[in-house]
């Protein structure tokens, strides 16, 4: 004889009632958590690093809330059925039960656990309002490009650091000088809101931890998902939702610490940064080892400021406009022979460089020009140059009675090979290599000599820093 059960469908449609209550319950409790989350302002969010776990416990109430209404509605649609429940029916009854307790213990693990992550959203969002930041920029440094280990060491001191600028060119020192300072001013100012190496190093354990947690989640929702009663009750569609979501939510946690691995790269290389800079700043402001003197048969055919100059600096290279070397022109034709002989030319002063003026620019000969030598240089608050140079006049052809000899164009004659004494003034010049006048304000027309460009084997990349 078959074993029979009598089942009340009021008593079903009760049940059903009280599932459908659990996931108005459920549901706000999701609710709850994600008014939380948005009340906190973009930077608290931020700050909170814990955007995956919110998501992780909104998908997680939701899938809940709605397998608890699809079983209100199975229980509430086939209440009549159980009335005349066979072994089957018992057995189905039972699993049924099984799946109501299990919601059950879920619904009262839910004001224990989402309050609490409240709770740290809440804490975290104070951390923030008192100026913690835990932004995490995908900006890695920029000075520190990719470069075979056989081609160069890795510098560690002051001095290798300093070595190693001695053979890059100036336009890339510059270059780099200002990355390292906008890269150093960005970390320090991160660690001073408070963002230190152990505080990414918790933030990674805690990604890590979240990233476990998720992972389990999603072998937990797979296997439910492919279990008997959810075939019945036809929630392949919520799990696949909820599956998404929850994957969804790994890549983020998965790029969050990424980003926080790349951060704490950042922080703790900042003590070599802080050595890197000052080999840099130690090379700029040793500047151009004087390579002079120009040799004696192409210093006699100069005069005046060129005269002196190339007493300073070697200008045999200087070509004519056949490229042939050994013929420096006036002073504002360097500029231009400098580049032909392969020599760099830029508008960031240097110690040791040659200044070039154009024809009367400051104040200098409006036929010939002006060169003078670079002595010291240093930066102002404001970002411009002190620069002071050394520099000399010509010596003029006179007759018995001291009077200047003039050409057939009414020029004064320069003696060859001499220059007056040495004399020495202090200009300002700005960041962009404009010279500041004092009556006319910033204007164009001057340019520094360097010295030659180096070699592509001496001028390889900064090494990369691990």
């Amino acid at each position: 004889m078959s074993q029979r059960i009598r089942v009340q469908p009021d008593q079903l449609r009760q049940s059903a009632q009280q599932l459908r209550q659990a996931s108005s319950k459920i549901h706000d409790s999701g609710s709850r958590v994600s008014n939380a989350y948005n009340q906190m302002d973009a930077e608290s969010r931020s700050a909170a690093g814990v955007g995956g776990r919110v998501r992780q416990a909104q998908s997680r109430a939701a899938a809940l809330a709605e397998e608890a209404m699809r079983l209100a509605t199975y229980l509430e649609t086939k209440a009549n059925a159980f009335e005349q429940a066979d072994r089957a029916g018992f057995e189905g009854l039972r699993g049924i039960a099984s799946s109501i307790e299990a919601l059950q213990v879920s619904i009262k693990e839910l004001p224990q656990t989402i309050p609490n992550q409240v709770g740290d959203l809440m804490f975290l969002g104070m951390l923030a309002s008192s100026g913690v930041s835990t932004h995490l920029p995908i900006t890695t440094v920029a000075v520190v490009s990719q470069q075979s280990a056989s081609q160069v060491s890795n510098p560690t001191t002051t001095e290798e650091w300093k070595a190693f600028y001695r053979k890059q060119p100036w336009s890339k020192k510059f270059e780099e000088l200002k990355q390292l300072d906008q890269e150093i001013a960005r970390l320090q100012s991160q660690i001073n809101r408070g963002i230190t190496a152990d505080h990414l190093k918790n933030s990674i354990k805690f990604y890590d931890k979240l990233i476990d947690e998720t992972e389990q989640e999603i072998k937990r929702l797979e296997k439910e998902k492919d279990n008997w009663f959810g075939n019945i009750l036809r929630t392949h569609d919520s799990y696949d939702r909820a599956l998404e979501t929850t994957k969804r939510n790994l890549e983020t946690l998965k790029s969050d610490r990424e980003k926080a691995v790349r951060m704490l790269s950042d922080i703790e290389r900042l003590p070599n940064l802080l050595i890197q800079k000052q080999g840099l700043e130690n090379d700029i402001k040793q500047g151009i080892t004087p390579d002079g003197p120009t040799p004696n048969d192409l210093l006699r055919g100069t005069a005046g400021c060129t005269n002196y100059v190339a007493e300073k600096r070697d200008i045999r290279y200087w070509p004519n406009n056949k490229d042939e070397p050994g013929h420096p022109g006036n002073a504002y034709e360097w500029k231009n022979q400098a580049i032909r002989a392969g020599y760099e030319v830029g508008s960031v002063p240097v110690k040791g460089s040659i200044l070039v003026y154009q024809p009367g620019v400051g104040g200098v000969d409006s036929k010939n020009g002006h060169v003078s030598y670079v002595e010291n240089v240093a930066q102002n608050a404001d970002g411009t140059y002190s620069v002071t140079i050394s520099q000399a006049n010509p010596n003029y052809e006179k007759d018995v009675n001291g009077i200047p000899i003039r050409d057939e164009k009414g020029q004064k004659i320069a003696i060859l090979g001499q220059h007056t004494a040495e004399s020495k003034q202090t200009i300002q010049v700005t960041s962009d290599g404009l010279l500041i006048d004092p009556k006319k304000g910033k204007i164009p027309g001057i340019d520094f000599i360097y010295d030659k460009k180096p070699s592509t084997s001496d001028s390889s990349g900064v090494p990369q820093q691990v």
